[in-house]
This record gives structure tokens, C-alpha cells and sequence, in this order.
């Protein structure tokens, strides 16, 4: 059985974001350019339950490494990778 594919919609500054972030993984920088369907603003992205939790346990590990202040507030790049964990989640 083959594992359906979901829909994510993000915008250019997001698609950066997640392309420095995953940088290095091919994978993720096929997912993340070739098949990045671009409709104005918004950019949808399609990836499998699989890679969406890859990508959230990455985005999990940048967020705890670059994502707060002194204080432990995120910093604004942190308040979008907290974004994007969410987004990124599959119910």
C-alpha cells in the first residue's frame, strides 16, 4: 500500500527557511525545490506522513538550538520554525 501524500502550503520566506534548514538532505532539497508548486505568494508542498515527521524532527532540533533569546523566548526565526513544526504535523 502506498502512503498518501499531504499537502503544505508555505510562503517564499517559509520555503527559505526550510531549505537552509534542511540543507545538505537530499531528500528534502528535492521536496523542497522540484516539487514546490508556486501559486502567487503561496508555495504548496507535498511530501508523505514520513517525511513530514523527518522534517518536524529537524525543524525540532533547529528550533532548540537557534530558536530562543537569552530570556528562552523564541527569537523570530524561532517563532516560524514553531509555525512550521505545527503546519507540518499530520493528524
Amino acid at each position: 500500500m502506498e502512503e498518501s501524500s499531504h499537502e503544505f502550503k508555505v510562503s517564499t520566506e517559509e520555503l527559505n527557511f526550510l531549505q537552509r534548514v534542511t540543507a545538505g538532505d537530499r531528500t528534502f532539497s528535492r521536496l523542497l525545490s522540484e516539487q514546490a508548486l508556486r501559486r502567487g505568494d503561496k508555495i504548496s508542498v507535498r511530501m508523505g506522513l514520513a517525511e513530514a515527521e523527518q522534517l518536524r524532527d529537524r525543524l525540532t532540533l533547529w528550533l532548540a538550538q537557534f530558536g530562543f533569546n537569552d530570556d528562552d523566548s523564541p527569537n523570530i526565526a524561532g517563532e516560524m520554525c514553531e509555525g512550521l513544526i505545527d503546519r507540518f504535523y499530520v493528524r
